[in-house]
């Protein structure tokens, strides 16, 4: 434990997670000094009847507690959400306990007790950027703009060299149709985290809403450099920026001569981005008939039922989206936006 706690010490050093590599230590120690007893002892041992009915019946005894223990360890562990709620009744003043089963609400979109669980949290951690970063994101998912954004200031100021504040807030604000703003905080985080993956996703929709097309390009090729495998790059590639039914025809033409679930997934966003949103469904669909587990089409088939205002069906497409990649971030920001749209209804 000696490195996170004095040497270069870190935050929440006692935190359960720190203490598990110490305990194989001290283990280890306190079974050797009793082995090291009993060779010593062993001619006493052996002789005494008592003795050896002692050392069995302790051992069967810790064996036993250990069995019941991490059983009921496990139990606690089973889940993030069943963790931390662990964490906010054995230790109610843990800000970062609360804050963290406060996100596990929220991710199943039960806004109302994360909120509440973040207001708890704040009277511990006041100037912890991530909880204010949470604030934000969960007041705006309930619809409380105003409110929402002087949290996500309040996380840049505090939190000016963690990249992620910035990301959430690009977020924010382009989904609010700021988006030379987004660009600013978008472009600030990808400098602070040039490996950020989620920045450069928003940042290439920020360009193609502007029409950046040389900006739009490199950022296309340096991400491909850095992640060959990312599909939702990949998917910008046949995208001219001025989009034109001329696009449309030419995405169509390859999507049906390639067969290609990735092309069909690349038809659905040109669709998607002339709100042509039915056709983007389909295209998505088509995409699904290629390859089923496609969490990418039925993300994008969630966000054009968001445009529709077909708040089940967006959520449905968005569940199913996160069941096949449970970390995927824009799936969870649209599923999050559906359910918080469906709750004002």
């Amino acid at each position: 434990l000696l490195p996170t706690s004095s040497i270069i010490p870190l935050a929440e050093v006692t935190n359960d997670h720190r203490m598990f590599f110490p305990f194989v230590g001290l283990t280890l120690s306190i079974t050797y000094y009793f082995g090291w007893w009993l060779i010593k002892k062993e001619k006493y041992v052996v002789k005494k009847t008592s003795v050896l009915i002692l050392i069995f019946t302790l051992m069967v005894l810790v064996l036993g507690l250990n069995a019941y223990g991490v059983r009921q360890r496990n139990k606690v562990w089973s889940s993030d959400e069943s963790l931390w709620y662990d964490v906010t009744i054995k230790s109610p003043a843990n800000g970062r306990g609360l804050m963290n089963y406060g996100l596990s609400q929220m991710r199943k979109g039960n806004f109302k007790v994360a909120l509440d669980y973040y207001n708890q949290a704040l009277s511990f951690l006041p100037n912890y950027p991530y909880l204010h970063v949470n604030l934000a994101i969960v007041k705006n998912a309930m619809g409380n703009k105003l409110e929402a954004e002087p949290h996500f200031i309040k996380a840049i100021q505090l939190g000016s060299t963690y990249n992620e504040t910035y990301y959430f807030y690009a977020q924010y604000l382009f989904n609010n149709n700021r988006v030379n703003e987004a660009l600013f905080n978008a472009e600030k985080s990808l400098s602070l985290s040039p490996a950020h993956l989620p920045t450069r996703h928003l940042l290439l929709n920020i360009y193609l809403q502007t029409n950046n097309k040389a900006k739009l390009d490199g950022l296309i090729n340096e991400t491909l450099r850095i992640y060959p495998d990312d599909t939702y790059s990949k998917q910008f590639i046949n995208y001219n920026v001025g989009n034109s039914s001329t696009d449309i025809e030419r995405a169509e033409a390859l999507a049906k001569t390639s067969g290609k679930a990735e092309d069909y997934l690349n038809l659905s966003l040109i669709y998607y981005n002339s709100g042509k949103f039915n056709e983007c469904i389909d295209a998505c669909n088509q995409a699904l008939k290629i390859k089923p587990n496609y969490p990418q089409a039925y993300n994008n088939i969630c966000s054009a039922y968001n445009s529709l205002g077909e708040w089940d069906k967006a959520i449905e497409a968005c569940t199913k989206s996160l069941e096949i990649n449970p970390s995927f971030e824009l799936a969870k920001n649209n599923l999050n936006y559906a359910k918080s749209q469906k709750l004002k209804k």
